[in-house]
């Protein structure tokens, strides 16, 4: 993306990897100060723009090539899934729990869409946490150990929940579930676009669920797209 000294700090922080890091290490607020200018958050800070003008380049071309994870071992793809989306989801969760609290206390009066749209947040986060935690503790440690064992010429492991389609196709359901609620929030927020003269921590609770969006969006791709589909192809075979 083009970084200039105008761009937003909340759109650094949800599309550069790494920025959240940069702005931690020089104590720049992202999350509620999200709706400010790069050249504004460093005047606070008193930090020179061209400063870290140099560091948010870099990090925004210290991109690895795309992986082509139909081509990787399933465990790795897990573990990437792991890692990469599950830790983001978890930490944009609670990050958000509280600016959506804020916003809601501060605008939900003159604004009842913003009480929606916490229902909305609520469930997504009640559907996200056990599902995360159902596969890493449950599906992705017998996938690995599916994969291990026809590696080294065993006999599939047996499974505690039956055919491993079982606990896939419950995963598949709450990715539907989660994908109608990301629907309503896109069609509650405009499409993550604030009113105007919305305040900074409500254009950062906007950029801040678009960024979940963006990432659950790939998160659930390679689950329903690529792990799954791999993983039943394994099992009949």
């Amino acid at each position: 993306m083009h970084i200039d000294p105008s761009t937003p700090i909340g759109d650094l922080a949800a599309r550069v990897p790494g920025a959240t890091k940069i702005f931690e290490d020089r104590r720049i607020d992202y999350c509620c100060g999200g709706g400010r200018s790069l050249s504004a958050a460093c005047a606070s800070a008193g930090i020179r723009p061209e400063e870290l003008l140099v560091e948010l380049e870099r990090a925004a071309a210290d991109v690895d090539p795309p992986i082509e994870w139909d081509r990787e071992m399933l465990s790795d793809l897990s573990k990437h899934i792991v890692e990469c989306h599950h830790t983001y989801t978890r930490q944009a969760l609670e990050r958000l729990d509280g600016l959506s609290r804020k916003v809601l206390a501060a605008h939900g009066e003159a604004h009842p869409e913003l009480r929606k749209l916490r229902e909305l947040f609520e469930a997504m986060a009640e559907d996200l946490i056990p599902h995360l935690s159902k596969e890493e503790l449950i599906l992705f440690p017998y996938i690995e150990e599916m994969e291990n064992s026809r590696r080294a010429g065993r006999s599939r492991p047996v499974a505690p929940f039956g055919t491993v389609d079982n606990p896939i196709r419950a995963m598949m359901q709450q990715h539907d579930h989660v994908g109608g609620l990301l629907r309503q929030v896109r069609a509650l927020t405009n499409d993550y676009g604030p009113p105007e003269g919305a305040c900074p921590s409500w254009r950062a609770l906007y950029a801040g669920l678009k960024a979940l969006d963006d990432d659950l969006r790939e998160h659930m791709r390679l689950e329903s797209e690529v792990l799954f589909p791999r993983t039943l192809e394994m099992e009949l075979h």
